[in-house]
């Protein structure tokens, strides 16, 4: 009997010990699905191999995806992160909160008022409620395209120069009445993009963005418009792959 309690004591302690590990465990960011060549690197840029279903990716960590790799990292909370090729996203924290270095990502949140949710750029804060988009930061711009919910855009700086595009509904119903020739179609969209006449708006901290619209951000200056077809075609795309998943 006497040694019956040292060990009951070590059992004890043992599970102690293992509870905050798979607590901890619970909480981490995995990735759910890997198509082609993607990898994960820690915070100083240092390639820590392979992604593969089921890795954890951890706050600091960051999921990069080649020229033929795409991912998707669910969180604890529920929420979808889907990479596309030539695009990297960092984990700043397991519980939702991404910075997008470069690529399209389009993301999937949960509505919930427990969990801080955002996506940091290099210019703006998206503060998150429930919602779909895709952020596209290719190039110079970044370009924000909301499919459902609402985002708040903070800048990082003073503010932005906010203007609105103005863009006829009659075109919508050219493009309805198109039932072949889609590169044609997107290319008279493009001359037709270029002639749109914008109008300034105010000088704001912030952006509030609503479902089916979009957002340019550009040197100080941010354009709110609609949903151009290259986004939406990226969207579908995205989506098609994270579909079994979701």
């Amino acid at each position: 009997m006497k040694n019956i309690a040292p060990l009951v004591l070590a059992l004890a302690f043992g599970a102690a010990a293992a509870f905050p590990l798979a607590a901890s465990a619970q909480g981490v960011s995995r990735l759910v699905k890997v198509q082609g060549k993607v990898e994960i690197r820690d915070a100083k840029g240092k390639s820590l191999g392979a992604a593969r279903v089921g890795t954890p990716v951890k706050t600091g960590e960051t999921l990069q995806a080649s020229s033929n790799g795409t991912a998707a990292i669910k969180t604890a909370e529920g929420d979808l992160v889907v990479v596309s090729k030539d695009s990297a996203v960092r984990v700043k924290d397991e519980r939702s909160i991404f910075e997008q270095l470069m690529g399209k990502v389009l993301y999937f949140f949960r509505s919930s008022k427990q969990t801080e949710r955002r996506v940091e750029l290099q210019t703006a804060i998206l503060g998150i409620r429930g919602t779909e988009f895709l952020v596209d930061a290719s190039g110079n711009a970044s370009a924000i395209a909301l499919k459902e919910g609402k985002l708040d855009v903070d800048s990082k700086q003073d503010g932005f120069n906010v203007f609105q595009r103005n863009e006829a509904d009659e075109f919508e119903a050219f493009k309805r009445e198109q039932q072949e020739g889609v590169e044609r179609e997107r290319k008279e969209f493009e001359q037709y993009k270029a002639q749109i006449r914008e109008e300034f708006v105010a000088f704001q901290k912030s952006v509030k963005l609503e479902a089916h619209q979009s957002l340019t951000l550009s040197d100080g200056k941010a354009t709110i418009g609609r949903i151009d077809p290259d986004m939406e075609d990226t969207t579908r795309k995205l989506e098609d792959f994270a579909k079994d998943v979701r």
